[in-house]
């Protein structure tokens, strides 16, 4: 039927005096092939969308759905791996980190890998994200170290807030923009 990407963008700051500011640039996958088939129901029945959900899921959100499911688990080790890098070259302890969209999975992946330093003190602030869709394999670690933080900070307007069933990853709290 045709084929998409997934995008996302990554944010990552030194928490001190001279915060230098780096974002992951051209964070996308490659091509996910999508057919008529993964846009059926049938498929979304995983998900335990309430029937309000159910009504608002439109063809934008179905494809957004299925580029997520069909997301190739090696693509994200490898930015996960990029971001772990990123990570250890820095000499400062507390790092902030903020992403969206596909961004938002690079850090759940890096989060739960078990290869963050103990020294360092993680902030992650996702948003944006099918977070429900997280593919289980990578939760090498099923629980959080003491040294890391994820909130998922929900806006209205993005195209996920409408779904709740789609927010619950239980490692992470979820916070309502004010």
């Amino acid at each position: 039927m045709s084929e998409k990407k997934l995008t996302g963008k990554i944010l990552f700051r030194e928490s001190n005096y001279h915060t230098s500011k780096k974002e992951l640039k051209n964070l996308q996958t490659p091509s996910i092939e999508l057919n008529f088939h993964d846009f059926l129901m049938s498929n979304f029945s995983e998900l335990q969308l309430s029937d309000k959900e159910k009504q608002l899921l439109t063809n934008h959100h179905r494809q957004m759905l299925c580029l997520y499911k069909k997301l190739p688990p090696n693509i994200l080790r490898e930015d996960k791996t990029k971001l772990l890098s990123l990570i250890n070259e820095q000499k400062n302890k507390e790092i902030t980190i903020s992403a969206s969209e596909y961004g938002a999975y690079v850090c759940l992946a890096v989060a739960f890998s078990g290869k963050i330093p103990d020294h360092k003190t993680i902030h992650f602030t996702l948003e944006n994200s099918p977070l429900a869709l997280f593919p289980k394999e990578l939760l090498v670690k099923k629980s959080l170290p003491k040294n890391l933080f994820i909130e998922y900070a929900q806006d209205p307007k993005a195209w996920v807030d409408h779904f709740d069933a789609l927010l619950k990853l239980k490692e992470v709290k979820v916070k309502k923009y004010a």
